[in-house]
């Protein structure tokens, strides 16, 4: 993961402010007066980062999962099926969600197949929410012998940044809530300033030529 390019022009994941204060209610990412072109992706407790933050990373998902309506269990294939599909991504740091940018989710089946253990930097809670059981943890014998939740990992690559999304989820994020009271400019702005820049150099040396 650590080897796959990575697009131009990407924010510093520490320059990033946040979009929402986790438990917040009601969660602004998934709301629906917000324009739409991906689905969200948002796994909390079950992302790793490959490498430096804000870059590739990775996501946990269990291998089989229990229905409490049926009273059955079956194959875990929700992320099997977002593979090859790009999303908007956010990960949690400290009390904060961040949206980090334009992810694609990747089989990584033939490198790690499937059925490892949770490793120790992935929530077992987390796994058990996935998993349908964090209520029924009675059921978690059924599904996985002794008790042990089996994994497997898809990777996440970064493939761009939605800079308009950005801003529209930092102004639906209250000043109350923020942890600077202050945000300053745009990044649309600052781009937009940047672009227009560009092409007043351009004019200035055309009028030259």
């Amino acid at each position: 993961m650590k080897r796959r390019l990575l697009p131009k022009g990407l924010p510093a994941f520490d320059t990033l402010q946040p979009i929402q204060k986790i438990g917040g209610s009601p969660f602004i990412v998934f709301r629906h007066d917000l324009p739409r072109k991906r689905r969200n992706l948002h796994c909390p407790k079950r992302s790793l980062w490959c490498g430096p933050a804000g870059r590739h990373a990775l996501v946990f998902a269990p291998t089989r999962e229990y229905s409490p309506k049926s009273d059955q269990w079956t194959e875990h294939t929700r992320m099997v099926e977002n593979c090859g599909q790009t999303f908007d991504f956010y990960m949690n740091r400290g009390p904060f969600v961040y949206y980090v940018g334009i992810y694609r989710v990747l089989d990584l089946r033939d490198i790690h197949p499937p059925g490892a253990k949770i490793t120790s930097d992935v929530s077992r809670l987390a796994m058990e929410l996935a998993a349908g059981v964090s209520r029924h943890l009675h059921k978690l014998g059924e599904g996985f012998p002794g008790g042990v939740i089996q994994t497997e990992a898809f990777g996440l690559q970064c493939v761009g940044f939605d800079a308009e999304l950005y801003d529209r989820l930092r102004a639906r994020f209250t000043e109350a809530d923020s942890p600077e009271s202050t945000t300053g400019s745009s990044m649309s702005n600052k781009r937009k300033a940047a672009e227009g820049d560009l092409r007043g150099d351009k004019r200035a040396k055309a009028q030259k030529l």
